[in-house]
């Protein structure tokens, strides 16, 4: 009787972990606003770009606005993880902006990652500010052509 109360404790942790992941994207402004973990993992990376892949889907949205403020830096599995999941949505997302509050770690793991890729278009900013910004210039300027 215990295992079967523990099983289902688990079940109701781990659907409130899952829900926590889905809640840090969210789609605001037609802007796909992501905040990375901690530390990452495979299954969750699947539940966050899972919903990045529905809101770009459901929504067209376009941009992404990535917060990896007090990450760690990824491995090289998890890099090519998230690289196979960011391929997904080559042609799809045109532009994303990332900021991580100059570490310098992350900084140089997202060079890394994407500058062989091609993924889509990227910047790499200090500041949620700046990085909204620079979205924002970067819609208006693809809206003029």
């Amino acid at each position: 009787m215990r295992k079967e109360i523990k099983s289902e404790s688990s079940l109701v942790d781990s659907h409130e972990l899952i829900e926590g992941y889905k809640n840090r994207v969210q789609l605001l402004d037609g802007i796909i606003h992501y905040k990375e973990v901690k530390v990452m993992s495979s299954s969750q990376l699947d539940v966050m770009w899972d919903k990045v892949e529905n809101l770009v889907a459901e929504h067209n949205a376009q941009y992404m606005i990535v917060d990896l403020v007090g990450c760690a830096a990824s491995n090289a599995v998890q890099r090519n993880y998230l690289t196979t999941r960011m391929r997904r949505l080559k042609g799809k997302l045109r532009y994303a902006a990332i900021f991580t509050q100059k570490n310098i770690l992350i900084n140089l793991s997202i060079k890394f990652m994407m500058s062989s890729k091609e993924i889509f278009p990227y910047k790499v900013f200090n500041t949620r500010q700046e990085a909204l910004l620079s979205i924002r210039q970067y819609q208006n300027q693809n809206a003029s052509h």
